[in-house]
């Protein structure tokens, strides 16, 4: 099985409140022992498990603890190939919110992000495999440093595509999700992404926060997907769009589109017979400077 992940280009700030409706195994990582990380799996990069870090540059240094508890994770890029963490288990109720604390550091001040993709699926045994209940993404621009942490969150109830009970949910980490100029992904050995307290909360505050319900859509049907899957997209302005698929370890796939286009709605398909089973990382980058 084939999975496509999908990073919108945003995501939010905010505060909350209440506590979790629905558990995350070991989200507040405090179930850690020595730098085994309990229930997720660290795909590629570097993971480590802190009670704190020290962290120098040239206005001096900083300590950073953890924002509740005894521990905390930071994850890091690992050569060329980005920091990816991942947790999945098993779900019977629909989250209304998703949260988590974070503090960045980019490595590099061109264009760095760090991103997040959350999906729940459930098991369609008539087609034998997954059918997708819900799906979202977004990115972290790296304008500034975001330190020592800052609490992210978001509503998910405009992101359920059937109103079906999922029975799986997955939420990816990663780090340096950038696109450069010429549309190939950046990865700096010196990026920093600290992360605590995931949780699906019973309620958010609504102060100035910024949502995901304020990001443009972009999704992907099916995914997870076996050969083919559909990428449905809106521009806001006439633009100049890139579409790159690339491997988890950062190498392109294919370059599905790179051509001007007009405000409205698009469409593109990835399809791909021969190809390896795993997940893949979907680039897009719109140049909203064209008239």
């Amino acid at each position: 099985m084939k999975k496509l992940i999908v990073f919108l280009n945003l995501i939010l700030f905010c505060t909350l409140s209440a506590n979790s409706q629905v558990e995350i195994p070991n989200g507040d990582f405090e179930k850690n022992t020595g730098n085994y990380i309990d229930n997720w799996d660290l795909k590629s990069g570097d993971c480590q498990v802190r009670e704190f870090i020290t962290l120098s540059g040239s206005n001096g240094s900083m300590t950073v603890e953890p924002a509740s508890g005894n521990r905390f994770i930071t994850l890091m890029n690992g050569g060329s190939s980005v920091g990816k963490l991942e947790t999945n288990f098993p779900l019977n109720t629909r989250p209304e919110y998703f949260s988590f604390y974070c503090g960045y550091i980019p490595g590099t001040s061109i264009g760095e992000k760090f991103g997040f993709f959350l999906i729940f699926t459930k098991y369609n045994s008539t087609k034998g495999m997954n059918d997708t209940i819900l799906s979202v993404g977004g990115y972290l621009p790296a304008s500034g440093q975001i330190i020592p942490w800052a609490r992210v969150s978001g509503s998910l109830s405009s992101y359920y595509q059937t109103s079906e009970i999922p029975d799986m949910a997955q939420i990816v980490f990663m780090t340096d999700v950038a696109i450069n100029s010429v549309g190939d992904l950046i990865a700096s050995p010196f990026t920093v992404l600290a992360l605590d307290n995931v949780q699906f909360p019973a309620s958010i505050s609504t102060g100035d926060e910024i949502t995901i319900s304020n990001v443009e859509q972009i999704r992907t049907y099916p995914n997870p997907f076996k050969t083919s899957t559909k990428i449905d997209y809106q521009l806001s302005n006439n633009s100049h769009v890139r579409i790159k698929i690339f491997d988890i370890s950062g190498k392109l796939i294919t370059t599905l589109i790179d051509e001007d286009q007009k405000r409205g709605n698009h469409m593109a398909f990835f399809q791909r017979v021969i190809i390896l089973k795993g997940e893949y990382i979907f680039g897009f980058k719109p140049n909203l400077g064209l008239n």
